[in-house]
């Protein structure tokens, strides 16, 4: 396998001006969209995160303002002067119980569609906090023009079982992964839960590249020394060989997307 290092996740996922970026998975998207959102913001791009899901509201840490409102012209009016005057924003139809509740995946389109120089990150999947997660059959709630379908697991449920805290709908795995609850996660089922037809393969936009983010991993404990070969009888490293194996995705990314520590990621292809 070779191994590109990037301190920027968004140069490691590929992303650029004009991407749709729909999230889907578990072990950290909302992590992950608003690291995105931090690192574009940074290089001078204009950036929306939304949701088709609902989000906890992060206050006023991650997002400086949230935009609620119905999905129409005058709400993205609205999102086009908070754009202009701060160069980002989070959008979502209404708030409930310190929760943003999402906007339909159409409008969301819509937004991308109609600002074409902005990135918009939208988290379109739920997880309960979990790792690993097989969706049931309306999920994710994914926008039709999504360019760039980033699917995430968390690498600490890799040894745990299929039963377990860390996997969301456990018994959804099993079957995808032809295996019983109690046997262990590895690299196996995750790739099972990621890439069956039933899984999230099976919902990939058509014209959209497909990344997976293998979150809450140091790469340098995975491929060492700014090498390519990986430490001997890495899981890790074994999930990433399977997954590049694979012709449909697109890009492996290894990292951490929270915490001041995750500043390398690593592309392996």
């Amino acid at each position: 396998m070779k191994v590109e290092r990037h301190a920027a996740l968004r140069a490691a996922l590929g992303l650029a001006p004009g991407d749709l970026v729909g999230i889907a998975g578990a072990g950290g998207k909302t992590s992950l969209m608003y690291r995105l959102v931090r690192e574009f913001t940074a290089s001078g791009v204009p950036v929306v995160a939304t949701t088709t899901t609902r989000i906890l509201n992060p206050g006023g840490g991650a997002m400086p303002e949230v935009v609620l409102g119905e999905g129409n012209a005058s709400h993205i009016e609205v999102l086009r002067g908070l754009i202009e005057s701060r160069g980002l924003a989070l959008t979502g139809k209404s708030e409930e119980n310190g929760k943003i509740i999402g906007h339909d995946p159409e409008f969301v389109d819509e937004i991308h569609a109609g600002n074409p120089g902005w990135v918009v990150v939208a988290e379109c999947d739920g997880a309960r906090g979990a790792s690993l997660k097989v969706p049931g059959s309306h999920e994710p709630r994914l926008p039709g023009l999504t360019s760039a379908y980033v699917v995430v697991v968390g690498a600490d449920c890799i040894g745990g079982q299929v039963m377990s805290a860390r996997v969301y709908n456990p018994d959804a795995v099993a079957d995808v992964a032809g295996v019983t609850p109690d046997a262990p996660v590895d690299d196996g089922v995750i790739a099972a839960a990621i890439l069956s037809p039933r899984s999230y393969l099976g919902r990939r936009p058509a014209d959209a590249r497909m990344l997976v983010l293998v979150n809450k991993v140091d790469p340098g404990d995975v491929f060492p020394a700014g090498g390519c070969t990986a430490v001997e009888g890495s899981p890790v490293a074994a999930l990433a060989g399977r997954l590049v194996r694979s012709r449909d995705v697109d890009g492996v990314v290894l990292g951490s997307v929270g915490g001041a520590a995750a500043e390398v990621f690593a592309v392996v292809r």
